[in-house]
């Protein structure tokens, strides 16, 4: 019986996936072990290797959006007469079905050619080489790629721009721009949206799971923190400077009510901005909050800046989690990809020597916390390795609290059916 290829999770938070490319074509032999096809993320481009020998059958065409956990493709044994499996009609997460003329937007894909695998006028780059090339301006079909196939990666972009004598992307370097905070919807809909802001280290990409658990009702609208995902860094005064710098992100994408929700450090930058947008903001919810406290897992902050390779990253990612299963090898190997140039590490140990001073949470949020008048929720998991979970005791007595077994410092990926009733619960 065929080998069924799933489309595997490669990130966190990672609901669906797009193939870049087969290495192989229907029909084409394949051994255990060799790469099969690739998926290319917001953060990097990785290929999957066959958990199987076989004979490749109808790979799933490239570059479209496809749900975690579908059937991709098949792999058939040698002397198999292969013949698909009818795939239920309810069931969205799977890609795969018998052609049929009616639906051909779902059905099985042809078969991958030759010229589609072999297309060398296809540009192909890293992730991280396409925000570097947007970030410079600069066109990245003029860059001869070291990669696999001629893939364009990070370090190519950053030579590029040192021969040209333009500011260079090298290790350890931080950009300055005035440009403002990246920010997007995540999902669109009726009502006053979420307003998302993610924990240190982390990216807007932190949240998806939680966006599509929470269901198709309210939009959710998520920001990058200076120096982390697609926004630039810029030197900051402050934290109330990276606070005003997300209020004007909002401003910018015209959000004039909401309900905030902010994770560790993000959760900090919520509260505070609850005093700039005084009147705007209906509700707060805080995920393992900084600034509650001062001592923090400087250990792990020092560590996840140094870290580059997967090892290592490992090590110290395991931290965040009650369980380290929940910590994938890919989405290890993803992480690590996106920090291989060195240019994401150093703006993020940027933010972190001005928010955590000598090792210490030079901030309170507890003032802000005293202060309001709207529904305010915290949820913080009793395993938390980052931030000591005695900081939740005293809190003010209008500021609703829940502590949460087994769960470290990411209950939104840790307990996230449960966020996301406690989520809606707390929105009423």
């Amino acid at each position: 019986m065929a080998t069924e290829i799933i489309l595997p999770r490669v990130d966190m938070d990672m609901t669906t996936g797009q193939i870049s490319r087969w290495f192989f074509k229907d029909g084409d032999r394949i051994e255990k072990g060799q790469p099969l096809f690739e998926i290319e993320t917001d953060k990097a481009a990785m290929e999957i290797e066959s958990s199987v020998s076989g004979i490749l059958k109808q790979p799933a065409a490239t570059g479209q959006s496809i749900a975690v956990g579908s059937i991709v493709g098949w792999i058939a044994s040698i002397d198999e007469k292969f013949i698909a499996p009818v795939v239920s009609d309810h069931s969205p997460d799977i890609v795969h079905q018998l052609p049929t003329e009616l639906d051909p937007l779902v059905r099985a894909s042809e078969p991958v050619s030759i010229d589609t695998v072999t297309d060398h006028n296809a540009l192909r780059a890293t992730p991280l080489a396409r925000q570097l090339g947007r970030l410079h301006a600069v066109d990245l079909k003029n860059i001869s790629g070291t990669g696999p196939l001629g893939r364009v990666q990070g370090t190519d972009v950053s030579s590029y721009l040192e021969d040209l004598s333009v500011k260079p992307a090298r290790a350890n370097a931080i950009y300055t721009s005035d440009a403002p905070l990246h920010g997007t919807f995540l999902r669109q809909g009726e009502g006053d949206p979420l307003v998302l802001i993610h924990g240190f280290g982390s990216d807007l990409n932190s949240w998806r799971l939680l966006a599509q658990t929470l269901g198709n009702k309210r939009p959710i609208f998520a920001v990058d923190l200076p120096g982390h995902g697609q926004s630039p860094w810029r030197t900051y005064a402050s934290i109330g400077a990276v606070v005003e710098a997300v209020v004007a992100c909002l401003e910018v994408n015209k959000i004039s009510m909401m309900h905030m929700i902010g994770h560790s450090l993000g959760a900090a930058v919520a509260a505070f901005a609850t005093r700039s947008l005084q009147g705007s903001v209906k509700s707060l919810f805080l995920i393992s909050p900084a600034g509650l406290g001062p001592d923090i897992n400087s250990d792990f902050i020092d560590g996840f800046c140094r870290s580059r390779n997967e090892s290592s990253l490992r090590s110290w990612m395991e931290l965040l989690v009650a369980d380290p299963l929940v910590l994938t090898d890919p989405l290890v190997r993803a992480t690590a990809a996106s920090r291989a140039s060195g240019q994401v590490a150093a703006t993020q140990k940027a933010l972190a020597d001005l928010a955590f001073v000598d090792g210490t949470q030079a901030f309170s949020i507890r003032p802000v916390l005293n202060r309001l008048s709207i529904p305010t929720r915290i949820v913080m998991g009793r395993a938390d390795r980052i931030i000591p979970v005695q900081h939740m005791a005293d809190l003010p007595g209008h500021v609703a609290l829940h502590l949460l077994n087994g769960v470290g410092h990411m209950p939104h990926i840790e307990a996230n059916e449960l966020l996301a009733r406690l989520i809606k619960d707390h929105m009423g």
